[in-house]
C-alpha cells in the first residue's frame, strides 16, 4: 500500500471547506448525476448502465433496504449497522448488501459527467505526496488493474495524509482506518458489458469522470451518518424509463448475493 505524506495546502483546503459544512449532512447525493439515456460516457453504454444501475446495484438495494428497516428505527446510521454486523454470522447477508449499497453510493458520487480538473491546492497536494500528478495516475489506475478478482480501489485520507487502498469483493473501507475519499468499482459487472475483459481500458475511462469536487469534499467532511433515504433509489430513477435488458447480459443471481 502506498502511503506517503501529503502537503500543508490540504489542511488550507479542509478548514475552507469545513466553513461550509454541517455535522448534519451527508456526503452524498440522492439524485443519480447521469441521463439514463446517455448512459455514464465513457465507461458506460445506457445499456451497460442498466445492467450495472439497476440490476446489479438495485438487487443490493431491495436486499439491504429490507435489512436496515429495523436498524434504523433504532436511530442507527447505515456507517454504524455496517460495522456493529460485520462479525454476526448470523447478518452476513444484510451486512454485506448495505456494504455494496454503501460502496456503490461512493462510487456514483466519486464519479460525474462534468469533467472538471482538480483544484489548484488538491492538485499541488496531490503532487507533493505522490512526486507527480502523472505517478498518481500510474499509482492509481495500477491498484485498478493489479486488484485479484472484484473488489474496489479507494484514495484513504488519515491523519493528514493521503494514500491508495483496496477492499475485495463486498468488503467495505468502513472496517479499516481512515476514510475514504474516492471510489472505484472494478468489479467485472461493472465494465464486462461494453469493454469484455479489457479492464485496462475500463479503467482509463473511470479516470477520465473523477469528480475531484467530491474528493475535496469527502477530505473535509465530518464522519459520515448516512440514512437509507439518503441514497441513490435505482427503481425511482427508472420509474419512467422502459428497462430492457438482453437475456445474454442480466447477471447470475447467484453470483451477486446468496
Amino acid at each position: 500500500m502506498f502511503r506517503p505524506r501529503i502537503s500543508p495546502s490540504l489542511s488550507l483546503l479542509t478548514s475552507a471547506i469545513n466553513r461550509r459544512w454541517t455535522s448534519s449532512q451527508t456526503i452524498f447525493k440522492r439524485d443519480f448525476p447521469f441521463d439514463i439515456k446517455f448512459g455514464v460516457p465513457p465507461i458506460h453504454s445506457p445499456e451497460a448502465l442498466q445492467v450495472h444501475f439497476r440490476l446489479f446495484y438495485g438487487d443490493y438495494y431491495k436486499k439491504a433496504k429490507t435489512f436496515i428497516d429495523v436498524y434504523e428505527n433504532n436511530h442507527l446510521s447505515i456507517e454504524d449497522v455496517i460495522r456493529r454486523t460485520a462479525l454476526e454470522k448470523e447478518n452476513q447477508a444484510g451486512h454485506l448488501a448495505l456494504s455494496e449499497v454503501w460502496n456503490h453510493n461512493f462510487f456514483w458520487n466519486s464519479i460525474s459527467p462534468n469533467r472538471t480538473p482538480p483544484s489548484d491546492d488538491l492538485a499541488t497536494s496531490i503532487r507533493h505526496t505522490f512526486g507527480s500528478f502523472k505517478r498518481f495516475s500510474y499509482l492509481l489506475k495500477s491498484h485498478c488493474l493489479g486488484l485479484f478478482g472484484g473488489g474496489w480501489v479507494w484514495l484513504m485520507y488519515k491523519d493528514g495524509e493521503i494514500y491508495i487502498s483496496h477492499t475485495s469483493h463486498t468488503s467495505t473501507p468502513l472496517l479499516k482506518e481512515g476514510k475514504p475519499i474516492l471510489a472505484l468499482d472494478v468489479y467485472e459487472h461493472a465494465y464486462l458489458h461494453d469493454f469484455a475483459e479489457d479492464r485496462e481500458k475500463y479503467v482509463q475511462g473511470l479516470w477520465e469522470v473523477i469528480d475531484w469536487k467530491f474528493v475535496e469534499k469527502a477530505i473535509a467532511a465530518p464522519p459520515t451518518d448516512t440514512r437509507f433515504r439518503d441514497l441513490m433509489n435505482p427503481f425511482s430513477v427508472y420509474q419512467n424509463e422502459q428497462v430492457v435488458i438482453p437475456p445474454s447480459h442480466r447477471p447470475n443471481r447467484e453470483q451477486i448475493l446468496p
